[in-house]
């Protein structure tokens, strides 16, 4: 009985703790609201994990050691039991609050559960294949299929704009007249727009030449060269899309004499005296060069006395327009040329007569005709490709081609016409390489093929005609260039058929050796 009023009481005991401590719980359910904020921030940054089973296997663990302490200590099992009882509202509200999903939360929910699903589930290599395109397309701004059209401009780009034969050439270069092989200084000058940009002195002492050229936005140039036996000098000046030059040479002689009875005269025009003027232009992939020159060849007049005189009239009259074009591959030119070459003697005598004692003076004059005289029309068409090309060596092949046609003056008494026709082909070759830096080596051969040739002479009831087919012989030339530095010197090596001094021509063939310098700046 006392056993049972003893436990009756202390229920009583617990009970009025209990309510006591009801009051103790509110306060600390308003402090702690803080902390379970912080705890509920927490788990909602943290990533989904295994801290929930570890909190579910923690609480069963939890109430075993309550059980435990219950048993060694009753009265203090008691309290703990009354305070976790009086603390399991509050828990209780508060786990609510934090397994509630908030807006923010939701978004990062959301966001982590399309970062893990959706791209694992959607993406497929062709998406793949485009995002790299794309990231390609913003750094190269190109489509990824252009990659081979774009390689090609970059090798040309890595290639220097003046290779090691792109270089101007002496004259002796070219010996072959390829039309695709690289430029000589007498082709520039025979087209004055070419000696545009062109600075420094040439010299070729073989066959006494020189040039000089200089200037900055206009170029002036000087050439000095021979025109028969007498020195020819040219001047010009050249722009970027023309040019225009003179050239002259100029020679005579009189020779008087007087003797007591009679007196004599003697006038001499030496041979290559002349005057020419040459234009060239420009219009885009194309060149047009126009000349004409008035030459005289040499030629003599003589007086023996004052009734006689006959004097030599000789004259040549040349044109030429071409037209010639310049492309990445081919290289043609087609032109035109014109010849008018008179030769004539002519002679003045005078006779004296005394008619009823006065005295009266007869004139006869008379002009004879050369039969070299005539009129000759030269149509020319050239052509030149780089059959095989490389950065270093170049092998061109080329045929060039001329068509004259001739009608000579009619002599009386001598021929009454005389007609020439004849077309010539001329297929070449020439090729060049790059040793090194300083050096290189040219050479070249070309076969002239007189394809066919007609004549025709007439005197009277006198007709004779001649046909002709025939290969002339093949003309070889080796050379080398040498640079270094400002100066470049070339040396080329031609076969050619050599001339006896002490007699009439040899029947040996022999080297002659031509020489070119350059001074550049």
């Amino acid at each position: 009985m006392k056993m049972s009023l003893l436990i009756a009481t202390l229920g009583t005991v617990v009970n009025l703790y209990a309510q006591e401590a009801t009051p103790s719980a509110t306060v600390s359910d308003t402090t702690a609201a803080p902390a379970a904020e912080q705890n509920a921030a927490a788990i909602a940054e943290a990533p989904a994990s295994s801290e929930a089973p570890a909190a579910a296997e923690a609480a069963p663990a939890e109430e075993v050691k309550a059980e435990e302490t219950a048993a060694v200590n009753p009265e203090k099992s008691a309290e703990e039991t009354a305070t976790a009882e009086a603390s399991t509202p509050a828990t209780n509200e508060t786990a609510p609050a934090a397994n509630e999903t908030t807006p923010a939360e939701a978004a990062d929910e959301t966001a982590r559960e399309t970062a893990e699903n959706v791209p694992a589930a959607e993406t497929t290599p062709e998406q793949v294949a485009v995002a790299d395109t794309a990231t390609t397309s913003d750094s190269v701004a190109v489509p990824q299929d252009s990659t081979a059209p774009i390689q090609e401009p970059a090798q040309t780009a890595e290639k220097p704009t003046k290779g090691p034969l792109d270089v101007l050439h002496a004259n002796i270069y070219n010996a072959v007249g390829n039309e695709a092989a690289a430029a000589t200084i007498g082709g520039n000058i025979a087209a004055p727009r070419k000696m545009y940009g062109i600075k420094g002195l040439y010299l070729e002492p073989t066959n006494e030449r020189a040039a000089l050229a200089f200037g900055n936005t206009t170029t002036y140039f000087l050439a000095f060269d021979n025109s028969q036996s007498m020195g020819l000098l040219t001047a010009g000046v050249a722009f970027q899309k023309f040019g225009v030059s003179v050239d002259g040479s100029f020679g005579k002689q009189w020779n008087d004499a007087e003797y007591p009875i009679t007196e004599q005269n003697e006038k001499i025009t030496y041979g290559g005296s002349s005057i020419g003027a040459t234009a060239s232009l420009q219009v885009g992939s194309f060149d047009i060069v126009a000349s004409g020159h008035y030459v005289k060849p040499e030629s003599e007049g003589y007086s023996a006395d004052p009734f006689n005189k006959w004097e030599q009239n000789i004259w040549d009259a040349t044109g030429k327009l071409a037209l010639s074009y310049s492309g990445e591959e081919v290289f043609w030119t087609f032109g035109v040329e014109g010849l008018r070459h008179s030769f004539t003697t002519d002679t003045k005598v005078t006779v004296e007569e005394v008619i009823k004692g006065e005295k009266n003076h007869v004139i006869t004059k008379s002009s004879v005709s050369d039969t070299s005289s005539r009129i000759e029309f030269k149509p020319t068409f050239n052509i030149g490709a780089a059959v095989l090309k490389a950065e270093d060596a170049r092998i061109y092949l080329g045929v060039n081609t001329r068509f004259p046609f001739a009608i000579y003056d009619e002599i009386e008494n001598i021929m009454d016409s005389h007609t020439r026709f004849s077309a010539f082909v001329t297929p070449n070759i020439f090729g060049e390489v790059a040793l090194n830096q300083h050096m290189m080596i040219f050479g070249g051969a070309n076969l002239d093929w007189n394809v066919f040739s007609y004549e025709k002479y007439e005197l009277a009831d006198f007709v004779a005609t001649s046909r002709t087919t025939f290969a002339n012989t093949t003309t070889v030339n080796l050379g080398s260039r040498f640079e270094y530095g400002r100066v470049a010197a070339e040396l080329a090596f031609t076969k050619q058929f050599l001339q006896n001094p002490f007699g009439s021509f040899s029947t040996t063939d022999g080297f002659a050796v031509d020489l070119g310098l350059f001074v550049n700046f």
